[in-house]
């Protein structure tokens, strides 16, 4: 109810007057524009012709690409003696900023895309004669894809995320992504640079983490690390005969 100045609220001639009513707005005056929004592509483009745009895919709302790709996947079908397929794709990895900021842990996605050309009956003048398809795609709830790798071990082709403080492997299958191992670093993957079935791992606040992929029991096993606290943002590896060495 409304503050009526003193006045008797029993009398007849008073009528409750709702808030909504007080504060009635008019959309016609006083326009103010509209608040703008960021939204992420994911671009194909042509080097050989001006860097022309010749397909893209929109990313979600609050959602930025983190890391890219270009790797083989193979299609493994189990209990099958027939050859596994390989397939090229782009991996784009994701992270979502929620618009309640820091309230919520930040998230991920996994997404697939396969270039195909198209046939020239269906070109329609001056449409570009390939196109990009987003063939799969997963959640990381696991936090933000910092990092994308291809692990080739038994001539199966894998991809390796880096999501959070997560490093797991997917196994590519009847068309989605299957986790077939993982390791738990300790703070935010940055990087992982691959040497064979060997990972070097940067981690954001802990160093270097230097593991392996066993292919009998599909694990990721620590080797060794540095225990000294350091803040890594890029690494390397330098092999020279039968040394390795370790770039950070």
């Amino acid at each position: 109810e409304a503050d009526l100045g003193g006045f008797d609220i029993e009398q007849e001639w008073v009528e409750e007057i709702e808030r909504e009513e007080c504060f009635a707005v008019d959309t016609s005056l006083g326009l103010a524009p509209e608040m703008p929004t960021r939204k992420y592509e994911v671009w194909l483009v042509d080097a050989s012709s001006q860097w022309s745009v010749l397909d893209k895919y929109e990313l979600g709302e609050f959602e930025h690409g983190t890391a890219l790709k270009v790797l083989y996947l193979t299609d493994v079908v189990e209990d099958s003696d027939e050859i596994p397929e390989r397939n090229l794709v782009i991996a784009v990895g994701t992270s979502l900023i929620d618009h309640d900021g820091e309230d919520l842990a930040s998230k991920g996605r996994i997404l697939l895309f396969q270039v195909k050309k198209l046939k020239k009956r269906a070109l329609r003048g001056r449409d570009p004669p390939i196109e990009m398809l987003l063939t799969s795609e997963k959640d990381m709830a696991l936090g933000p894809v910092t990092s994308l790798s291809s692990l080739k071990s038994e001539d199966v082709y894998r991809i390796v995320v880096g999501a959070g403080a997560e490093v797991t492997v997917e196994q590519w299958g009847s068309g989605k992504l299957t986790q077939v191992g993982f390791y738990h670093a300790h703070m935010q993957v940055q990087e992982i640079v691959l040497f064979k079935t060997f990972f070097l791992l940067s981690d954001a606040y802990d160093s270097l983490h230097f593991l392996v992929w066993r292919e009998s029991d599909k694990s990721l096993t620590l080797l060794a690390k540095d225990y000294e606290p350091t803040q890594m943002f890029a690494s390397g590896l330098i092999s020279r005969g039968g040394a390795m060495s370790f770039v950070c």
